[in-house]
């Protein structure tokens, strides 16, 4: 079957067979370069892209936090107001506000048409 390669590709002659070692000697280091490169382009771009994926996830991550420290500020704001504070306190006192208020929603819209 070799034999057979070597007739066709006309390698019986001295000039054939360095006609045929030239240019597998060419094209064995090329194709060894170029696996060489597409690996180490894939693990380039493999690195490229995971820096980008934790930038990305840390810039996140601060800007929840400083949504929830925003959030917590209006918390502790709304909680020490003296206006919300005095208003929970009349809120108890009057029971048909809070009657109305926790009505249902069609006997509410009843009253009112009628």
């Amino acid at each position: 079957m070799f034999e057979q390669a070597i007739s066709r590709l006309r390698l019986t002659s001295i000039r054939g067979q360095i006609l045929g070692f030239a240019v597998l000697a060419a094209l064995i280091p090329a194709l060894v370069t170029a696996v060489i490169s597409y690996v180490q382009n894939q693990r380039a771009l493999t690195d490229k892209v995971t820096q980008e994926l934790v930038t990305a996830s840390a810039q996140a991550g601060r800007e929840s936090d400083a949504w929830l420290r925003e959030r917590i500020y209006e918390l502790r704001v709304f909680a020490s107001s003296y206006v919300i504070s005095e208003n929970l306190g009349r809120r108890r006192q009057v029971g048909r506000l809070a009657d109305f208020l926790n009505s249902e929603p069609d006997s509410a819209t009843t009253k009112n048409s009628s």
